[in-house]
């Protein structure tokens, strides 16, 4: 099972998804099921909730995006190289306390215990590896998750929707993997653990360049 660490370790290492404000989907996730901002420290609750866990965290963006909610967030990622750098940042933000929720690890083993998490992110992730691995990574987010929690990700596809897998050749991620998802790919991948509640898909082109890129963006309900 190559999780491609040395390949990850070595995209971060090149300031590479050095990404440091929350992705709108995130936004909207958060704010449409768990908490809106209703002013300067108050929220309005959609649901009560204890623990999050951003999986996939990269340098912690979301992290510190849900802390700003006051929800108590946990990170994980592959990459050392990341997680030490979310390490540095949070402390240069005043919130070191943050720092002892972030683990280096791996998606398919995660170090939780069962029914720990009330809701999960996972942005730019699950579509960056291999499918069997992508699958174990499902099971284990059902795992960690409590009854009827929630779980936001993201998936790329392409125009045509075909389901293939493709290794990155750009200098950019060079070395990791990237697996297109369609309709039916989506529903092999959650295997009957999670229910969609919803699925949207965002299609972005550039008018100049004619550049495409096309994203699922999936809120499941663990069964």
């Amino acid at each position: 099972m190559d999780l491609k660490e040395k390949e990850w370790n070595e995209s971060y290492n090149r300031k590479e998804n050095f990404v440091f404000y929350p992705h709108e989907e995130v936004i909207r996730f958060v704010s449409k099921y768990i908490k809106q901002k209703q002013g300067i420290n108050s929220f309005i609750e959609k649901q009560k909730v204890d623990k999050a866990l951003v999986l996939g965290c990269g340098i912690g963006r979301h992290v510190l995006f849900l802390d700003d909610f006051d929800i108590e967030s946990h990170g994980i990622d592959l990459s050392n190289e990341a997680i030490e750098f979310a390490q540095k940042w949070f402390k240069s933000k005043g919130r070191e306390y943050l720092n002892e929720n972030l683990v280096v690890g791996t998606s398919t083993d995660l170090p939780y215990n069962k029914n720990m998490f009330d809701f999960i992110i996972s942005h730019g992730v699950i579509d960056s590896m291999d499918l069997d691995i992508a699958k174990k990574t499902i099971s284990e987010a059902n795992r960690v998750l409590k009854s009827n929690g929630l779980f936001y990700f993201d998936l790329i596809t392409n125009e045509k929707k075909e389901a293939k897998k493709k290794i990155v050749k750009t200098s950019h991620e060079k070395g990791t993997v990237q697996y297109y998802y369609n309709d039916e790919g989506i529903d092999n991948l959650l295997n009957g653990l999670f229910e969609i509640k919803e699925k949207i898909l965002v299609k972005r082109t550039n008018l100049i360049s004619e550049f495409s890129s096309h994203r699922y963006h999936i809120i499941a309900e663990k069964i």
